[in-house]
């Protein structure tokens, strides 16, 4: 039997593509290709990016042309409400016909890359943030993901400009000095404060820019400066808070895993206050990193999706991803 895991984000699209011959899986290839958010590019040209992507991963494995699939998951960047799911099955369903096939937002299958399908919660902080929690029923639930407007707490873009704050303020007089200040001037290659306002005002939004001071921030309350410990400490709550407003909305089961996802939790400091939080709180989630990338977790629902799953099939999934990607 073939298979095929799709991960769509807005810059990228990953295929794995999955073999099963009796009790033994293999991940046979890998593809990529441009952007698959929705909003951005629409069902059908997520279409087009998915079949380059099978394309090139049959190709990686050796294969003349891409399989008859038997089914196939794509989590997709975009698909957020009913009629996202809807458009895009539409779109599925025109552009691999007699394939079984599930659309859901990439945050599921990043969730399927720590639990392969099974319910739990994943909770993303990267230059965004946002939670979900996945039923057995297949039902989500999602708190956060609404932009660095209206949301983002937490985030990498949350932490960057709480600490362009407390520098300006600490600037003005109006708090105590923090190492913050000559860090980030560094790290954006300016001489002094009033550098930053070119920088801030001389164009759009630097959403990248601002996030990509969360490594600055982290190092600094590692080293004991204070106002940046202060600075995590509440993005550590603000991640902390989605994950508790999904326990009161997802109707999980307590204990449930929860899978981290993001840059911010690749920092150890982070993820281990985190951690901490979470058991301090008492949310019934037990927090752990990925054993797969999300691709190959849609791999494993795309398993699910087509044949009973039975419990051997997850250590032989795991396994196969490590031997693949070792």
């Amino acid at each position: 039997m073939w298979y095929a895991g799709v991960d769509a984000g807005g810059t990228e699209t990953k295929l794995w593509l999955l073999r099963q011959e009796g009790r033994e899986f293999a991940f046979v290839g890998k593809g990529t290709a441009g952007p698959g958010n929705i909003q951005d590019v629409g069902p059908d040209g997520l279409m087009e990016e998915i079949r380059k992507c099978l394309a090139q991963a049959a190709e990686a494995g050796g294969l003349a042309e891409p399989p008859a699939l038997d089914a196939l998951v794509v989590g997709a960047a975009g698909i957020g409400r009913p009629q996202d799911v809807a458009r895009t099955m539409d779109a599925l369903a025109r552009a691999f016909p007699n394939v079984k096939a599930q659309a859901h937002n990439d945050a599921i299958v990043a969730l399927a890359g720590g639990t392969l399908g099974d319910p739990g919660a994943v909770v993303i902080a990267g230059t965004g943030s946002t939670a979900w929690a996945y039923s057995a029923d297949g039902s989500w639930v999602r708190t956060g993901g609404w932009g660095y407007l209206l949301g983002d707490e937490g985030s990498g873009f949350a932490i960057g400009l709480e600490a362009l704050r407390r520098v300006t303020r600490a600037s003005d007089g109006r708090e105590e000095p923090t190492s913050l200040t000559s860090a980030i001037l560094s790290a954006l290659g300016v001489a002094e404060e009033w550098d930053l306002i070119p920088i801030m005002y001389g164009g759009p939004v630097p959403k990248q820019t601002i996030a990509g001071l969360a490594p600055v921030v982290l190092k600094e309350a590692e080293k004991g400066d204070r106002v940046a410990q202060e600075v995590v400490e509440q993005a550590v709550s603000d991640v902390t808070d989605l994950v508790a407003a999904l326990r009161q909305r997802g109707g999980l089961p307590d204990p449930s895993p929860l899978v981290v996802v993001g840059g911010l939790f690749s920092n150890s400091m982070f993820f281990e206050r985190f951690r901490e939080e979470i058991s301090r709180r008492r949310l019934g989630f037990e927090p752990a990193r990925p054993v797969m990338d999300p691709a190959a977790g849609a791999c494993a629902m795309a398993v699910r999706l087509a044949t009973p799953f039975e419990p051997w099939m997850k250590d032989a999934l795991i396994a196969a991803y490590s031997q693949r990607s070792a």
